[in-house]
């Protein structure tokens, strides 16, 4: 369990404690493109609710490649894990007191993408093939992001204890920073391997630049105490 998930968990806990001194409050259990979370909602005003959520999911990744017309796979390997991991502070505003809502809030990301490859792995970097003693790297995000977006949900609108509730928005997170470390099997290879794995980070750096968002796309099920 990351550190994040375990601020997370323990910021709900506490909100949870000091939530009790409130007349309505609600948790919600929350699926979706952040991973898989919760939340802790309490109402502010009669169109306003304040809202904290964390959200958590690894997925691993390996990937293998074929370059013979037989289509035997080859000694090329790069394995990969992508780590979702949010901790977000939210305000929504429900303009017609409904359970439609506008959202804005800040999120502290700890998304990242780690890859690494094995010792004896063959790499092609730049048009040439490499076998690496070692290569790992990965991309970061900005550490604190801002949100936007706008759902359906409001659990201290009418007499249920049980919602659904929907969230479509962004977050956005600027340029990512890509990094790339490889070294050869063959030292002799070492000073055109870090030429050539320069510009294949470029590269990638460049085909990365465009996406300064995470788009947030969630469902979740809702119980009001």
């Amino acid at each position: 369990m990351t550190r994040l998930l375990k601020s997370g968990l323990t910021v709900l806990a506490v909100l949870g404690l000091v939530a009790t001194g409130w007349a309505d409050m609600a948790v919600s259990a929350k699926f979706g493109t952040p991973g898989i979370g919760a939340d802790l909602s309490v109402p502010v005003t009669e169109v306003l609710n304040a809202r904290v959520g964390f959200a958590w999911l690894n997925v691993d990744y390996e990937e293998e490649s074929t370059d013979d017309a037989s289509g035997n796979w080859d000694e090329e390997k790069i394995q990969a894990e992508l780590k979702l991991q949010t901790l977000g502070a939210y305000l929504d505003w429900h303009p017609w007191s409904t359970g439609f809502r506008m959202t804005c809030g800040l999120v502290f990301n700890g998304n990242e993408v780690t890859y690494s490859a094995e010792t004896g792995d063959e790499i092609e970097l730049n048009g040439r093939d490499y076998e690496v003693s070692d290569l790992n790297g990965g991309i970061e995000f900005a550490s604190v992001c801002p949100y936007l977006g706008i759902g359906y949900g409001n659990p201290f609108v009418g007499d249920g204890r049980w919602f659904f509730s929907f969230d479509l928005g962004v977050m956005y997170h600027g340029a990512p920073d890509l990094t790339l470390n490889v070294v050869a099997a063959n030292p002799a290879e070492q000073g055109q391997l870090n030429i050539d794995a320069e510009i294949e980070r470029q590269e990638l750096q460049e085909d990365m630049d465009p996406f300064v968002v995470y788009p947030v796309v969630a469902i979740g099920l809702t119980y009001k105490f």
